[in-house]
């Protein structure tokens, strides 16, 4: 990807990356890394997806991606009505497909029911209401992983996929041949990591190191810019517990107060917070504040009345001098 750096004595000048991205533009890339551990209880799981699924499939496009065709989301950049999604996993295992290793959705069918069941999903380009419902089919069928939680290596597999993890046959959000004005990671868990029961090259990858390496790529591979990372983190907590406030905090500021398109900081949206209202409610706000545009600002009345005022005297004065 071309990237505007700053030079020394503040001149911009293009640099460019050895990760060159293809040329599809989105809006945005929101990638939703799910905690799939034993610590969310099935029910908790399914409900996270059930949520997920409701959303998508309630007028997705129409009122939260179609709204930024047109709009100026960012200096000399104009919204095209498309955004990109995917859902990884991570537990005992990382979402890699078990029965057909070749999938490039790591999706494979029940022997018993015969639906699609899903570890992660894969990018899918959100151009459409059936764009929506497809992704939505396939993050409701997400078979949970189970195990311990490797909370850094979910991280890191959502950013780098493959390159991280070769055995992942996922691509990560910096190198998935898309493009965008945001790239946002949407986490949801309960707070909890654990190492145990899971892999040592997945236990050893620190959270706060994953989310380090997710802000700014370059940590991990120098081959990437620094500006080539994932501008944002928002966090939804479990539908029935959240711990580790103070870990959670520390992935935040990894981002250092980076903002979403509507310029919100990313932060954590805790469902089990008093008057919250239901997990499907707080997602639904989270997904909203991800995927909004910002406001156009609209002058103060005063500042209006002044440029108007100074519009009437050069009116007066040209007539007085005629």
């Amino acid at each position: 990807t071309a990237s505007l750096l700053v030079a020394a004595g503040g001149f911009v000048v293009l640099g460019t990356s050895a990760h060159t991205r293809a040329a599809t533009m989105v809006d945005l890339e929101l990638a939703f890394v799910i905690d799939g551990s034993d610590s969310i209880g099935l029910s908790a799981f399914e409900a996270n997806n059930q949520a997920y699924y409701n959303i998508f499939t309630n007028n997705f496009y129409r009122d939260f991606v179609q709204p930024l065709a047109g709009k100026e989301l960012a200096p000399g950049q104009i919204g095209t009505g498309k955004i990109a999604v995917a859902a990884y996993q991570f537990g005992q295992r990382l979402g890699i497909p078990t029965a057909s290793p070749a999938s490039p959705n790591a999706c494979n069918n029940d022997p018993v029911t015969g639906r699609e069941q899903c570890q992660a999903v894969d990018w899918t380009i959100i151009a459409s209401q059936a764009d929506a419902n497809a992704f939505a089919d396939k993050i409701l069928n997400l078979l949970k992983i189970g195990g311990g939680t490797p909370l850094g290596a979910g991280i890191r597999q959502a950013t780098f996929g493959s390159q991280a993890f070769p055995n992942y046959d996922m691509p990560g959000i910096i190198n998935n041949d898309i493009d965008s004005i945001r790239r946002i990671f949407d986490l949801a868990s309960d707070g909890i990591f654990s190492p145990a029961g899971v892999p040592l090259e997945l236990a050893l990858v620190d959270p706060l190191d994953a989310a380090d390496e997710a802000y700014d790529p370059s940590l991990y591979d120098p081959s990437y810019l620094p500006d080539e990372g994932v501008n944002v983190l928002n966090i939804i907590g479990s539908p029935n517990t959240f711990n580790n406030q103070d870990r959670i905090d520390g992935l935040l500021d990894a981002f250092q107060g980076a903002t979403n398109l509507n310029g919100t900081p990313g932060r954590l949206f805790n469902p089990n917070t008093p008057g919250a209202g239901s997990y499907q409610d707080v997602l639904d706000e989270k997904i909203r504040q991800e995927t909004q545009p910002q406001a156009a600002s609209i002058p103060e009345p005063s500042l209006v009345l002044g440029l108007l005022s100074l519009g009437l005297l050069g009116i007066g004065s040209k007539l007085i001098k005629r």
